[in-house]
């Protein structure tokens, strides 16, 4: 499904749509990554890829949402996605000692593996929705045809 850019959104509206993408790849992502950890975890491995999702996904929003709230466009998109970077280390890492020292059972194949995945993959997802589009991409020919 390619989505139309011929009317403006305002910066809401793109962190709504920014956050709804982002969201839809953090639900395929765990849909996907459910067999695997049932299959190396047990029902600790299906809590640590629900936790692993939860906490790589909320720092994603955030950044969108303060990226529409701060007006970040052209120039203070490199800025938002080293922020976003930053924020969702610190997020992320924060929470993986919090999760682990209140459940001694979410180990390395319980829940970090997980972990890593979904920061990995949502971090690339995060960082496509922050950049913006070229003409190129939007698929309408530039100037002089090329």
């Amino acid at each position: 499904m390619i989505l139309s850019r011929s009317t403006a959104q305002t910066p809401i509206q793109m962190a709504w749509t920014r956050c709804a993408w982002l969201g839809l790849a953090t639900a395929l992502l765990w849909l996907v990554l459910l067999a695997p950890a049932w299959f190396l975890g047990g029902r600790d491995g299906l809590v640590g890829v629900s936790v692993a999702a939860i906490l790589c996904v909320v720092p994603g929003w955030i950044v969108f949402w303060l990226a529409a709230a701060y007006g970040a466009a052209g120039g203070q998109v490199p800025l938002v996605v080293l922020g976003g970077m930053l924020l969702r280390m610190v997020f992320v890492f924060l929470g993986m000692v919090i999760v682990q020292s209140a459940n001694h059972n979410l180990g390395l194949r319980e829940f970090v593996v997980w972990l890593l995945a979904f920061y990995a993959v949502l971090l690339g997802v995060e960082t496509f929705l922050a950049l913006p589009r070229t003409e190129s991409a939007t698929g309408q020919p530039r100037a002089g045809g090329v």
